[in-house]
């Protein structure tokens, strides 16, 4: 695989979509993008969301947007490039964090081996947990950016994986059991309308019933909401 920013669409990777229905062009400045992404960010883990790498901020063409990359190595492997365009629109690619980690994918591995079926064809693990997190930050992201912006209208948020053909839900903690649902499906996502009350109100409510559309579309069809909002409630309740 290719561990780079320009290999990064060939690899499994998350990717998000966040507009208003409704575009005023001149909704923000540059100047203006870049501190609404950092007062919206989401730092409930080591990591944020977006991540903001201050050495590589740039505008785009006719200065239609404010653009991010980050292309990590050593004690974190991670890529990552967003933009975010003065009519207030998001737009987000990252690698999925269990692709670069072999310890992780071993682990995940050793976890599933009773359940695995001898003929499967398993391309590699994405963390269900992990997951979960990561949809959670992207729909409150979504509801702070609604509100930086501010959006007017109706709000679109896509969030999807990519190049995950043959991947499967897998878990790193012997606490968390999964069985190994595997996709056939190489972009499972789901995008959803939502109200700007509602997005502002209730984003993990929205964000749990993403998660489970994005489970059904790996074969889980029938996981807990009950459970998704625990495991949201673990990371979220230290959200800054």
């Amino acid at each position: 695989m290719d561990y780079t920013l320009s290999g990064l669409v060939t690899l499994p990777r998350l990717e998000v979509t966040i507009a208003p229905q409704a575009y005023d062009p001149a909704a923000l400045t540059l100047a203006r993008c870049e501190e609404v992404v950092s007062t919206s960010q989401v730092r409930a883990r080591g990591w944020y969301f977006p991540h903001i790498n201050r050495d590589r901020l740039a505008a785009g063409p006719r200065s239609a947007y404010l653009a991010n990359e980050t292309e990590a190595a050593g004690w974190v492997n991670h890529l990552e490039r967003w933009r975010l365009y003065t009519t207030g629109q998001f737009v987000f690619q990252a690698m999925l964090w269990d692709v670069p980690d072999a310890e992780l994918q071993a682990k995940m591995l050793e976890n599933a081996r009773y359940e695995i079926k001898a003929n499967a064809n398993i391309a590699g693990f994405v963390n269900f947990v992990g997951l979960i997190y990561s949809i959670g930050e992207v729909f409150v992201f979504a509801s702070r950016l609604a509100q930086a912006v501010p959006f007017q209208t109706q709000v679109d948020v896509l969030v999807g994986l990519r190049s995950v053909k043959h991947w499967a839900l897998g878990s790193s903690d012997f606490g968390a059991d999964i069985t190994p649902y595997t996709t056939p499906h190489d972009s499972p996502e789901q995008k959803v309308s939502v109200p700007l009350d509602v997005l502002i109100a209730s984003p993990l409510a929205i964000a749990t019933k993403a998660t489970v559309g994005i489970f059904e579309q790996f074969g889980w069809l029938n996981p807990s909401p009950n459970m998704i909002a625990q495991w949201q409630a673990e990371i979220f309740k230290k959200q800054r």
